[in-house]
């Protein structure tokens, strides 16, 4: 964790990391769970984590609505699963994107 936490680029992500270490230890995710989330936070981009609450009121994100990078990004975290549609690209959110959401990004 504290390698993590020294790679960070962001002030907001130790207070994510701890949130998600918060939730492991009350079994609220898993040891894989975790490790994949705290990739998440190293991966993603702070200021994308605002669109990840689109996805949550959203069963399918199209790029009309977010813009591919953002996608890119919050897939590479993990957060997101892209599929293609007959004639866009479609994204939506994973269990581990509703896991982030619910114990570390808190509403």
């Amino acid at each position: 964790m504290i390698y993590l936490i020294e790679r960070f680029d962001d002030n907001e992500k130790p207070l994510l990391l701890a949130r998600a270490f918060k939730a492991f230890v009350e079994n609220k995710i898993d040891f894989e769970e975790l490790n994949r989330i705290c990739h998440g936070i190293d991966t993603m981009l702070m200021i994308n984590k605002e669109y990840l609450k689109i996805f949550a009121s959203k069963n399918e994100v199209t790029i009309k609505e977010i813009p591919p990078y953002v996608m890119q990004n919050l897939a590479s975290a993990g957060f997101i699963d892209m599929i293609t549609g007959w004639d866009d690209l479609l994204s939506q959110i994973n269990k581990l994107g509703e896991k982030f959401i619910q114990y570390i990004i808190k509403k």
